[in-house]
C-alpha cells in the first residue's frame, strides 16, 4: 500500500482493519521523512484499527531501520520491520519506469543537502536532458537548496527540463526562481512521484 502523506495513514490502517488484513507493506512516499511524527502517526493509526500482525515499512532513508525499531517497542503486538526499495522490489521499478517513459532520470535529494550532496546527485545524471528532483522530508525544501540546484544546473549544456517532486506549495513559487537561472531549461512542479506516471500517460 502506497503512503504519500502522513494523513494516508488512518485510511491505510482502516482499510486493512476492514478487510481482515493481518500483514501489511507500506510504501512510504520519498516526500515523507521517517521521523518522530511519522511513527507517532503510524502508533495512532495502529492503535485505532487494530488487527495487524505484521508490518513492513519501506523506504530508503536510513532513519527508516531506526523507526521500526521505535514501532515495534510501541507496538508490541505488530512485528515491524525496515525495508529499502529494492529490497521491496516495487516502487523503485515503478519510479524508474515511469523515468524511462518520461526519458527522465530520477535525482533523489534530501532536504538537509549541503552543495557537495547536490553535486554529487546531479553527476550521476550529468548527461541526462530531463531530470526529476525528488526532495526526501515532509518539511519544504529552502531557498538556499534551491541556489544549490541552479548554480549545479546552470552551466550544464543540453538540458532541457526539470521536474521538482515536492507536496509542498512554497516549492511553486520557489521553482520559478529556478527556471529565472535556467533560462533555456522548462521546469515543473509536481506533488508526489506518483505525478510521474501520470505525467507519462
Amino acid at each position: 500500500m502506497h503512503v504519500a502523506d502522513l494523513a494516508d495513514l488512518d485510511g491505510v490502517f482502516s482499510k486493512c482493519a476492514a478487510g481482515g488484513t493481518t500483514r501489511a507493506t507500506l510504501v512510504i512516499s520519498p516526500t515523507i521523512r521517517p521521523d518522530a511524527a511519522f511513527a507517532d502517526a503510524v502508533v495512532k493509526a495502529a492503535l485505532a484499527h487494530p488487527g495487524l500482525s505484521e508490518l513492513a515499512l519501506v523506504h530508503d532513508a536510513s532513519s527508516i531501520g531506526f523507526v521500526a525499531s521505535t514501532l515495534q517497542l510501541r507496538l508490541p503486538r505488530i512485528s515491524v520491520r525496515a525495508m529499502k526499495r529494492e529490497e521491496a522490489g516495487v516502487p523503485t521499478a515503478d519510479l524508474r519506469k515511469s523515468g524511462e517513459r518520461l526519458r527522465y532520470a530520477i535525482v533523489p535529494l534530501p532536504l538537509g543537502a549541503d552543495a557537495a550532496m547536490v553535486a554529487q546527485a546531479l553527476k550521476k545524471v550529468e548527461t541526462a536532458p530531463r531530470i526529476a528532483v525528488l526532495f526526501e522530508g515532509a518539511e519544504r525544501p529552502t531557498r538556499a537548496l534551491f541556489d544549490l540546484l541552479g548554480k549545479q544546473l546552470r552551466s550544464r549544456i543540453g538540458l532541457q527540463e526539470v521536474i521538482l517532486v515536492h507536496p509542498s506549495p512554497s516549492v511553486g513559487f520557489m521553482s520559478s526562481s529556478l527556471a529565472l537561472q535556467l533560462s533555456r531549461v522548462k521546469v515543473r512542479v509536481v506533488r508526489h512521484p506518483s505525478d510521474l506516471e501520470r505525467l507519462a500517460g
